[in-house]
């Protein structure tokens, strides 16, 4: 299973159309579709406002991103969380058995772990970080009890973010109201199914899709409402930070795995 996710890369060639000899070139126009890249001008944008002028949240939901450019950090692929058969190959926390849940039609496994990990440097982002997610999985409902059942599964992301910041002891997460101990743990829905299923009646689903970011799984405003200082939540960007990925699963008369890939962007 672990070994079932191939990314493949596709090559994109560009041929440029010959020149007869003895034609002068042809005049390039600037910023034209035929303009080679280095050729080209930069758009006549406006300067952006600086940090001071720029507008407030009030205005556009997240002044300290706005007029910034995206900045693309990091991609991993998630091995997964399962509820199935067979747990040889699996960590323990990652895999259950629905055999071993308390009505034997399925389960619940979430883990955080060390297979799909990405560091970043100091000061990679300035007031965002965001996950764009792709999910992989796959959800099999199996009905082998004697009456007509309600299925459901639930694929999930999961993450923690580590910062030295966050390690002071003194630092207290407003949203828990204990201190951070040098980390924040959060998750997100990849997909959510249900089936209703007549004894015996086996069904398969590939919930496919990728969910991008909102308001940021990481950012300097979310930072101060969980109760850190300005000038902490701005420190929080210019010290290294570490994402360790993994993924839950909840299911009733299924069997699922939960795998994903994300890739990680900032300003």
């Amino acid at each position: 299973m672990k070994n079932a996710l191939v990314i493949s890369l596709l090559a994109l060639a560009v041929v440029a159309p010959s020149i007869k000899a003895g034609n002068p070139p042809p005049q390039r126009r600037e910023n034209g579709p035929d303009t080679m890249r280095r050729y080209r001008k930069p758009p006549n944008i406006p300067n952006m406002p600086d940090a001071a002028a720029s507008p407030s949240n009030a205005d556009v939901g997240d002044g300290d991103s706005f007029g910034r450019s995206v900045n693309y950090l990091g991609f991993t692929v998630v091995a997964g969380a399962l509820v199935w058969w067979d747990c040889t190959d699996y960590a323990p926390g990652q895999c259950l058995n629905p055999a071993d849940a308390a009505n034997g039609g399925g389960g619940s496994v979430s883990y955080i772990g060390e297979d799909a990990v990405i560091k970043l440097p100091a000061r990679s982002s300035r007031s965002l970080l965001c996950f764009n997610f792709t999910n992989f999985g796959w959800i099999q409902f199996i009905n082998e009890s004697p009456t007509r059942q309600g299925a459901s599964g639930t694929l999930m992301s999961r993450w923690r973010i580590d910062s030295e910041v966050l390690a002071d002891p003194s630092l207290i997460n407003a949203n828990t109201g204990l201190p951070f101990n040098g980390s924040i743990t959060s998750a997100a829905f990849l997909s959510t199914e249900y089936r209703n299923l007549d004894p015996g009646e086996q069904l398969s689903e590939f919930p496919t899709g990728s969910r991008s970011c909102l308001s940021g799984h990481l950012s300097r405003r979310g930072l101060i409402e969980m109760g850190l200082s300005e000038a902490q939540a701005r420190e929080v960007f210019r010290k290294p930070i570490t994402i360790h990925f993994g993924a839950s699963v909840q299911t009733t008369f299924a069997q699922a795995v939960s795998s994903y890939g994300v890739r990680i962007y900032g300003d």
